[in-house]
């Protein structure tokens, strides 16, 4: 991880705008809970982490959240 290596992102948040807010509002719960993952994170590292990587944590939180989905319907 990025953070934990103590490197920055060159050049700072580097995704549209437009995609993160689509990210958020596709997935209001997955982005409420990469927000909590992001602070502990933040918390624990003693680093700041970007939009982007909030963005990128929504998406896998989505993801995982999908794959328990589908494994409990099973």
């Amino acid at each position: 991880m990025r953070a934990e290596q103590g490197k920055t992102v060159a050049g700072g948040d580097l995704a549209a705008p437009a995609i993160r807010e689509a990210v958020r509002t596709s997935y209001p719960k997955a982005y409420e809970c990469a927000h909590r993952v992001k602070m502990l994170l933040e918390l624990h590292l003693n680093v700041d982490l970007s939009a982007d990587e909030h963005t990128y944590l929504t998406i896998h939180v989505a993801r995982l959240a999908k794959d328990s989905w589908d494994e409990a319907s099973a």
